[in-house]
This record gives C-alpha cells, sequence and structure tokens, in this order.
C-alpha cells in the first residue's frame, strides 16, 4: 500500500495544487491531511472563510482527483465546521477519519486535539493526561504567559474534560496494533516531531504525553503528526521509532509555496520518503 501524508497547509493554494497534482502524477490512491487544513491569516480566521475555504478550494480537489481523501482538523481548524464537513463527505469524495476508517487490510484513525497552547483559539484542546490538574494549566499559561487564564473560564472548563489520554484509550481499544496506522494532530511527547523554540531561542519538547503513551502501549504499526511547523528542522529528522511503532512528521511550513509530504510505502517493511513538493 502507497499513500501521500501532510499536514498544516493553513490554505496556502499553491501547496494544496502540488499535493493534488503529486497525487495524479504518481498515482497514488490514498491521501491523508493531518490537521491545520484552513487558513490562518488574520483576515480570513473565522468561521465563515474558513468554511469558504473548505467549500471553494478543497472540495473541487478532492471531487476531481483520482485519490480518496482522509483528513482531520487541527487546532487552528474551527470545531463549528465540522458538521458542514461531515454534511459533504460522500459527494466531495473524502472521509473525516475520527472513526475507523478502513483501506485494504489496515485501519486509519485520527485524532484532533492537542495539548494546550499558547494561543487564544481553543477549539481543540484539552487536559493531556488524566492525571493533569489545574495546577498544571496554570503552571503552563505562566510558562507561556499569553493567557490571562484567570479571565478564561472557558479555558479551565475545557481543560477538566476527558483527556486526551481517555480519548486515546478508547479510539484505539478495539484496532489490532499490528493494522493500527494513527493520524493525532500532536505530536508524541521528547521525540525529533515535537522540537521548537521558545521566544527565547530556547528548544523545548512540546509535544503530547498521552500520545507518546498510546504508542508505548497500543504499538500501533505507524503514527503520523503535525502540528510543530520547525520539528524537522530544530532536531534534523522526521521520523524515530517508539518501540516497534514509527512515528514520523511532515514539518510543514505553511508560508512558502513549496510543501512537505510523506510518501509511504507499506509492504513487509515500512519506507517513509519526505519530499518537497
Amino acid at each position: 500500500m502507497r499513500f501521500l501524508f501532510t499536514a498544516d497547509l493553513h490554505g496556502n493554494e499553491f501547496q494544496y495544487n502540488k499535493v493534488f497534482q503529486y497525487v495524479k502524477e504518481q498515482h497514488i490512491e490514498l491521501l491523508v491531511l493531518g490537521g491545520d487544513l484552513s487558513p490562518k491569516d488574520k483576515e480570513k480566521r473565522n468561521p465563515t472563510s474558513q468554511k469558504d475555504f473548505f467549500q471553494n478550494i478543497l472540495f473541487p480537489l478532492t471531487k476531481t482527483s483520482n485519490a480518496k481523501t482522509l483528513l482531520i482538523l487541527g487546532n487552528d481548524d474551527y470545531c463549528t465546521n465540522l458538521n458542514f464537513l461531515k454534511e459533504n463527505e460522500t459527494m466531495c469524495n473524502y472521509k473525516i477519519i475520527d472513526t475507523p476508517y478502513y483501506f485494504n487490510e489496515y485501519c486509519f484513525i485520527g485524532y484532533s486535539y492537542v495539548p494546550h497552547t499558547p494561543f487564544i483559539w481553543k477549539d481543540w484542546e484539552k487536559r493531556d493526561l488524566t492525571s493533569d490538574t489545574e495546577k498544571d494549566l496554570r503552571e503552563d499559561v505562566l510558562t507561556v504567559g499569553k493567557i490571562d487564564f484567570d479571565k478564561s473560564y472557558d479555558i479551565l472548563q475545557n481543560y477538566l474534560k476527558s483527556s486526551i489520554e481517555d480519548d486515546l484509550d478508547k479510539l484505539c481499544k478495539d484496532i489490532p496494533s499490528n493494522k493500527l496506522i494513527l493520524i493525532t494532530h500532536a505530536p508524541p511527547f521528547e521525540t525529533v516531531c515535537d522540537l521548537t523554540k521558545d521566544k527565547a531561542g530556547k528548544l523545548r519538547h512540546i509535544g503530547s504525553r498521552a500520545v507518546r503513551k498510546i504508542i508505548e502501549s497500543k504499538k500501533p504499526l505507524l503514527t503520523l503528526h503535525g502540528h510543530i511547523h520547525d520539528s524537522v528542522v530544530n532536531s534534523g529528522d522526521f521520523m524515530q521509532k517508539i518501540g516497534e511503532t514509527i512515528s514520523a512528521t511532515v514539518g510543514n511550513e505553511h508560508l512558502t509555496e513549496d510543501v512537505f509530504a510523506l510518501d509511504i510505502y507499506i509492504d513487509e517493511q515500512i519506507t517513509i520518503n519526505r519530499v518537497r513538493l
């Protein structure tokens, strides 16, 4: 089985056109988009403009593609458009993979939530580990220094809901490990996939401990991630093994016309090439 994975295009039409052109030229049957699909620039970062992007840019590409497109939303995509996207799945030849999707003998399943970020948009953020407390959230907020926690009741309410750890346990419970391809927008903690620079220029691992925990316990065949744009530049690599599981990130930057993608072939072994389109 061969498929293409990319993420973090953030509405960049040049990048989308290159991805779908590569899929066509290479006769790829399956394209997986790992979140942060829609525009995030100041003028277009609102639910209406993002919906317009899906309808006028993404849908024509998926409808005319020779590949089936699988997708998840990311933390910069408004969740208010999720129902709209689900209503158009069949007509536009794509599938939101928040439930299992089987292609050949493999099961693709995706997850959008990320641990709390310093950004003000919180649709797809949750408590990471079940054991995390309100104190942990306050320490995170103090670290990033961008959110007035005491004036944002919604942040705390989101935080106290089910954790990423809880969700992933339920999501992966009944899927055979050797057939599971897990797509999470957030990368696993302390890997080549989650290394970024803070404001002071210091390198920090900011991935999800819960994602790492499900990889270590469930042992999926393959996990794929986005979210941290500069991870590959900072770590010098795009994939590593966690136990027997290969975890890989695309490390795409949406502010250029070039786009990075992972060209993946699975047979007796897994071969992943990070290509620049």
